[in-house]
């Protein structure tokens, strides 16, 4: 019984707690979830996927390390570009868990994925006008 209560209390040590939250502060990138379509004047570029590990300390209560999306972000674009279908994957995987086992959560790490696709803006063509004739006059 006595071994149960020490297991127990071990996992709740074990379970940390972390906050993870992405935002684009920056106004001069405008930045979707989803795409930007040729009908509204885009051209996709190429697609982007930045990987990167988050640490916390102490069982997730501590951050040691962290990168802003705004930061991420800067890396792939240049003035001018759009991001679209962003995506954010953040797991817990295996190795992270190894890790984390080992050195009793004294060190958590988290895998993080960032995927999207970088836009510009297309120059956009006006339809062909009909053209008068101008100088002949009709009827005279």
């Amino acid at each position: 019984m006595r071994v149960v209560c020490i297991l127990l209390l071990s996992l709740l040590f074990l379970a940390g707690c972390a906050e993870t939250q992405y935002k684009v502060n920056s106004r001069d990138l405008v930045v979707r979830l989803n795409g930007f379509q040729k009908s509204e004047g885009f051209t996709k570029k190429r697609e982007f996927e930045i990987k990167f590990r988050r640490y916390y300390c102490l069982w997730g209560l501590i951050r040691l390390t962290d990168r802003t999306l705004d930061d991420l972000l800067k890396e792939e674009t240049r003035p001018g570009d759009f991001v679209g279908n962003l995506q954010i994957n953040e797991k817990y995987d295996f190795a992270d868990g190894l890790v984390d086992t080992i050195l009793y959560g004294l060190l958590r790490p988290y895998s993080v994925v960032v995927r999207g696709e970088i836009y510009m803006r297309s120059a956009v063509t006006e339809p062909a006008e009909t053209k008068k004739v101008e100088g002949k006059d009709e009827g005279k």
